[in-house]
Order: structure tokens, then sequence, then C-alpha cells
């Protein structure tokens, strides 16, 4: 029984059906969170929702005078990241009109935000499968995804993070099939270049962050041509062109309705922000007077650390470390809501799950380095993914060591804003144990059952039970009883409860 125990495992981990389990497992967790996590969640959600029904006052969007009672969100006149909540005013409106319970609106927003989550992770496996991932390789890559503890808490609320990371994907998936196509050079087709646009200035206006990640993809894909056409500019042109030529009507009037559109808004938004404002992500103060800019929490931060700068290290290399320890820690985390008498408790990761889990990322990451030309060699565009990964991050880096010299304080540097890419960075890790366990099944068998015990010390949505209390849920007694009985089933199986303490890596006093 044993000696048939790695190809029972292997079987399992390809299989369709597991897919299907690790979909419902994510589902599963983040309904959970939704349905009993008392409002508003860790990530902004009042936020967001404030926002959502002030756009269900009217039907552009875009607002064209700051709206009265909108101050607590910034200067929402020149925000460029509106669509999310835009787009949800829609279901909002419907709510409105079906109840009046706050708490049944913002448990079926919630659920409408799980399902864009979950649709991120269907154009994930696919865009795994795309690259010529093996199915087991491409589970085991999203199981691992979906048990990162801020994974379900980001899924089960309003945040416009939900509908960022199946554009980002999608993004990702037409544009490896446009350089695969390219590659080819035969029936090139029109429409996914168009698409990428339109779906890039799309997802800028969901969220600011997605700017960098487009630039990326554009660049990324600028190289793929320069690489793959003798003449680059010129056989491209003759590729779209015959392949607009070749293209249905109706087809071609969609993508350029679509394009339109989308370039409309974004340059009403970025252009404008950018031609008159001299600024594409405009601070409040550029806009509203600054008594009414103090309303807005984020704002009022920044400006009492502009002018009350802590002590800084200015070493790039310490900030670096610091930050990538952030990021991780903000990943691996878990937090209660901001409702009265709680207000936002951070619980830090359990020990054996975060020091486990970066342990084996790490040691996947270093074997894929030492087989990076067979890598290479049979997954040629992991190269690109692998691009938009390091110059994404680069860019979160950056912007949070500006900030930091002009603050004096380590702001926004969360790990939920590394999940565009965090499944390239997986998936590369898992096919670098692919590589050394390809002959050893017995050891890469004994490596799965690993993980799966991993999970089990704080993954997906265990942290959150092992950590929170009866102020942490709605306050239901039925919802209160369910959490208790479910922490009661978890907390035997984790083994150490207490949470890992806080590490100073940058050598400054406050970190």
């Amino acid at each position: 029984m044993l000696g048939d125990l790695p190809k029972n495992i292997a079987r399992t981990l390809r299989s369709q059906k597991f897919f299907y389990v690790i979909l419902g497992l994510f589902c599963f967790e983040s309904l959970w969170l939704a349905i009993t996590a008392v409002y508003p969640m860790v990530f902004d959600e009042n936020t967001h929702f404030g926002i959502i029904k002030l756009y269900a006052q009217q039907w552009s969007p875009i607002f064209a005078h700051q709206p009265a009672g909108g101050d607590f969100a910034g200067a929402l006149q020149h925000n460029p990241s509106f669509l999310y909540e835009y787009l949800m005013s829609f279901p909002y409106r419907v709510l409105t009109h079906l109840t009046s319970n706050v708490t049944a609106q913002i448990i079926t927003l919630r659920i409408i935000n799980i399902a864009l989550f979950a649709l991120a992770v269907v154009i994930i496996r696919r865009l795994l499968l795309k690259i010529k991932i093996r199915p087991a390789a491409a589970h085991l890559t999203l199981f691992c995804f979906i048990m990162v503890p801020v994974v379900p808490l980001l899924a089960a609320q309003l945040n416009y993070d939900n509908l960022v990371l199946p554009v980002t994907s999608l993004l990702l998936l037409l544009s490896v099939e446009f350089i695969q196509k390219l590659r080819r050079s035969v029936h090139i087709s029109v429409l996914r270049p168009g698409a990428i646009l339109a779906l890039g200035m799309f997802g800028c206006m969901v969220q600011y962050e997605v700017l960098p990640f487009f630039i990326a993809i554009l660049t990324g894909l600028a190289v793929a041509v320069i690489l793959v056409l003798p003449r680059p500019l010129h056989d491209l042109r003759l590729l779209l062109l015959h392949a607009a030529q070749h293209t249905a009507k109706k087809h071609l009037a969609l993508l350029a309705a679509a394009l339109l559109v989308t370039g409309f808004l974004f340059s009403v938004s970025y252009g404008y922000n950018v031609v008159v404002l001299h600024n594409p992500n405009p601070s409040c103060s550029q806009t509203l007077p600054k008594a009414r800019c103090a309303a807005n929490i984020t704002w009022a931060r920044d400006e009492y650390n502009k002018h009350h700068p802590g002590a800084i290290n200015k070493n790039p290399v310490l900030f670096a470390g610091s930050w990538t320890y952030r990021m991780l820690l903000s990943m691996f985390y878990t937090s209660s809501g901001g409702a009265p008498g709680v207000m936002y408790l951070s619980f830090n990761p359990l020990p054996i799950l975060f020091v486990g889990s970066i342990a084996v990322a790490v040691g996947g990451l270093a074997l894929a380095g030492f087989y990076v030309r067979r890598l290479a060699r049979e997954y040629p565009e992991l190269g690109f993914l692998l691009f938009i990964t390091g110059f994404y991050l680069l860019s979160l880096l950056i912007h949070n060591f500006a900030a930091y010299h002009t603050g004096g304080q380590k702001i926004g540097i969360n790990g939920r804003y590394a999940f565009p890419v965090l499944f390239v960075i997986l998936a590369t890790a898992v096919l670098g144990y692919q590589q050394f366990l390809a002959h050893r099944p017995t050891m890469g068998a004994a490596g799965v059952l690993v993980v799966l015990l991993l999970c089990t010390q704080g993954g997906g949505f265990v942290t959150y039970l092992v950590a929170s209390d009866s102020r942490w849920y709605w306050q239901n007694h039925i919802v209160i009883s369910l959490n208790k009985a479910a922490q009661k089933a978890v907390k035997p199986v984790v083994i150490f409860e207490r949470p890992i303490g806080a590490i100073n890596l940058s050598g400054d006093p406050g970190d």
C-alpha cells in the first residue's frame, strides 16, 4: 500500500476533481468569514462601502464635484481608482430595493467579492496550464496560494483588490497567448492586443497600483515583439492589419467600443491628473482645502508624518530587507474588524506556518535557479511572467521607499498588493521542486504531505479562527456559537498558538 502512495498522490494532484476541491475549500473559508466577521473588516471595507453608497446616488462613474459627505474618502473628483466602487454600486442599488438590512447588504456584496476572487483562481489555473505547467504542479500552486491566511480574509470583504486580481490574471493570460501566437506568426488575432489595452486601462482605474503592472506588461510585450520579429514594427503592423481584415466586423466594433470607453475614462481620470495636476494619483490637498482633507485618515496620517518625520535609515539594502519581511508578515497575519470595542486587533503569523512556508518557498526558488536553463527551455513564457513579477514588486518597493524618505514611516507595505504576482513566485518554486524530485517519487510524496501538514498550522482561515474571540464576529448567538465550535476544533491541531514576535531588520528604532 505504501508503495502506491506516491502514485496515488500524483494522481490526486493532477485530477480535475482536486482543482474543484481547491476552489470549494477557498469558497468555504471565504464564505465563513464573509458571513460571520463583523463589519468593517480590516482592509478599508468601510471606506469602500461608503464610496459605493455615494456612487449609488448618480449614474456617472465620474464625480463632477466632490460629493456631499465624501470627504472621508479624500478628493473623489480626481481619484483614479474608482471603477470598483462604481460597478459595485449597481448590485447595491438592487439590494436597497430588496432589503433595508445593512448587514444583509454587506454580506451579499462580500459574496460578490468572493466570486470575483474565485474567478481569478480559475483564470490563474488556465494561465499556468497555458504555459505548459502540468496539472499537478498547477494545482499544488493554487492550493498553496489559497492557504495564505490573508487570501480568504481579503476575498471575504469589500475591497478593490478582489476585482484587481481577475483583471491582472486575465491580462497575463492574454499576454501569454499573444506571445505564443506571435512566435508562430500565423492566425494572430487583432482582438487580443486590443483587449490587453482596454483591460489594462480598465485595471488602472480599478486600482492605481495596477498602473506599474500594466506598464510592465507593455514593456514585456514590446521586448517579445523585438526578440521574435526580424523587423518588429513593420512585421507587427502587417500581422495586425492582416488580422483585422480577417476579423468579423461585429468583433471589431465591440473592440473599438471597449477601447473608446476605457480610453475616454482613462484620459478623463489619469490624463487630467497628469496634465493639470502633474500627478497621476494626486494628493487630496491638491484639489480640496486641507481642512476637508483632514477627514480622510490616510491623508491626515501622511500629512502628520510629513511634518513630524521619524528617524530613518537611508540604506536601501536594509530597507529592502525590512520591506520583504513586512510584506511576508502581512500575508500571514490576521486582524479583527473595526467595530466598537475591537478596532482592528492585529495578530502576527503563527510560527510554524510562517517559518515553514518561507523555508519551503526559498528552497523551491533556489532549486529553480539551479535548473534555470531547463526551466527556460521547457517553459519559455515563464521568463515573461517573472519579468512582470520583478518589475511590479520593484515598483512597489521604490514607491514605499520614497514614502519612507518623505515621512520617516514605513506605510503602505501590505502583502496583499503582491497577490497579482504571488502565484508566479509559488509556481516557480513548485517547478524547482518538480525538477529536483522528477526521479524521486517517494521524496515528492513526502514533500506534498509536509505542505499539507504546514497548512494545518494556520493556513487559510485557521489563523483567524485561532486568534479571534466573540468580539470579532457579528453579534449573533448562532454566529458566535459556530465560530467557538470551529475554534475548539482547530486549536488542538495547531502546535504553537502563540504568534511570532516583531523582528527589526532595518536598524530603525521604530521598526
